[in-house]
């Protein structure tokens, strides 16, 4: 009887130590159903903001190509770190390192398109992504402040 009790104490102790871990990275606050549904808004989002971009970095004129190609190293950086997330919440394995990746590439596409007036389009596509960007942060728990917010 004694060994039951043990056994059964070891068992309910080794799952609350891994249903810890395991909790850490999981969605925060929305269902599974509703994280599926951000993650398919923000890829729409994402398409949309980078047809903007691109479309009017062709049409605008600009003085300097250093910016630009800045635009466009941040822009693809973006799109292969949401390509990563995209795969691991597909197969299940969305941590919140991914999440983190994508705001930290995020954040080097802020810095670049937030204030630009020369890219009225591209910011307010930005703005819309940058909005799902903040609630996936919010759902995996991730702390996470833009820098142009004080």
């Amino acid at each position: 009887m004694r060994k039951v009790i043990h056994l059964s104490i070891l068992i309910a102790v080794t799952l609350a130590v891994c249903g810890i871990g395991y909790s850490q990275d999981r969605p925060n606050r929305l269902s599974d159903r509703e994280v599926k549904d951000l993650m398919g808004r923000m890829e729409k989002d994402a398409e949309r903001f980078k047809h903007t971009l691109h479309s009017e970095l062709e049409h605008q004129h600009w003085r300097d190509s250093e910016e630009r190609e800045s635009m466009n190293r941040a822009a693809s950086g973006f799109e292969r770190a949401t390509d990563r997330l995209k795969d691991h919440f597909h197969n299940g394995n969305a941590r919140s390192g991914d999440i983190q990746e994508v705001l930290d590439r995020g954040a080097d596409l802020n810095s670049l398109i937030v204030g630009r007036h020369l890219l009225p389009r591209a910011r307010g596509e930005w703005m819309t992504l940058r909005g799902d960007l903040d609630q996936l942060a919010s759902a995996y728990n991730v702390s996470w402040r833009w820098h142009d917010e004080s």
